[in-house]
């Protein structure tokens, strides 16, 4: 699929479907691992006086879990919608960079690959879904009555 959506030459009332797939890259400070692997379907609009371009995206992609930090698929299903005032438009839009614009406002900042996740322990960093350590019990600076009154403080 091309980057660019050719708006030149509709006629008022014309619409056009559009579809196809893009796989991109993100830079690392967005937590995707691999590239975004995207597809979608949707149509181009022109009433006469602007070009209004609609289309569902699916994406799927890895991340890490933000406890274990274990590599799991996600999937995020979107739709955007743009419209163009037909003055203002250019005969060609970057629907690519639609995409991945609103890939990036709808993709959670963090991913988790099961609620009751437990994480790693902090100290010794095993993974706590797989097993157990004794770290907490003995490296905590805390005593028994002091987990206690805390765990009473915030019920």
């Amino acid at each position: 699929m091309e980057r660019l959506l050719d708006l030149s030459g509709f006629y008022p009332d014309e619409e056009r479907e559009i579809e196809g797939n893009y796989s991109f890259p993100l830079p690392e400070c967005f937590d995707v691992q691999g590239d975004v692997n995207t597809s979608f379907n949707g149509n181009v609009k022109f009433d006469g006086t602007a070009y209004v371009i609609s289309a569902d995206v699916q994406s799927e992609f890895f991340v890490e879990c933000a406890r274990c930090l274990k590599k799991i698929p996600n999937r995020l299903d979107f739709s955007v919608k743009e419209v163009y005032n037909k003055d203002d438009a250019e005969d060609r839009i970057d629907f690519f960079e639609i995409i991945v614009t609103s890939f990036i406002s709808e993709k959670p900042l963090r991913h988790l690959c099961d609620e009751s996740c437990k994480g790693l322990c902090p100290i010794c960093g095993k993974d706590l879904n797989s097993s157990t350590c004794d770290c907490i019990k003995t490296n905590s600076p805390f005593s028994d009555e002091d987990i206690k009154l805390l765990k009473h403080t915030f019920k």
